[in-house]
């Protein structure tokens, strides 16, 4: 089996080696930050963004249980709800989370 995240970080290591004063592209710079963000023990780091929620599954995905972590905003799924509200009231995400909280949404239990 292929291990796809230590391949694409080999790649762009040997690639900048061999060319001296090539800046990676954003593509590259995100794939080099979830490879290395997989191989953490723990998560620390929001989950109101895509690219941790990203991180924290292949962490997950690759050992196969529980990984420790600490949100500093929002539980692990969250987006989902947030997004929807956000999108029926025409609010932004921000303006949603406390909506969330007062209709009884146990945010300090889940996180």
């Amino acid at each position: 089996m292929v291990d796809l995240h230590k391949t694409a970080l080999d790649e762009i290591s040997t690639r900048d080696e061999q060319e001296v004063g090539v800046v990676p592209t954003l593509a590259e710079g995100v794939l080099a930050d979830l490879s290395l963000l997989r191989e953490c023990a723990y998560f620390i780091g929001t989950f109101s963004s895509e690219l941790s929620r990203l991180a924290y599954l292949l962490m997950l995905a690759d050992r196969g249980r529980f990984v420790p972590y600490v949100s500093l905003d929002v539980p692990l799924f969250a987006n989902d709800d947030l997004a929807r509200l956000a999108f029926e009231r025409g609010i932004s995400v921000r303006e949603a989370y406390p909506l969330l909280k007062a209709a009884g949404w146990d945010v300090e239990r889940v996180l």
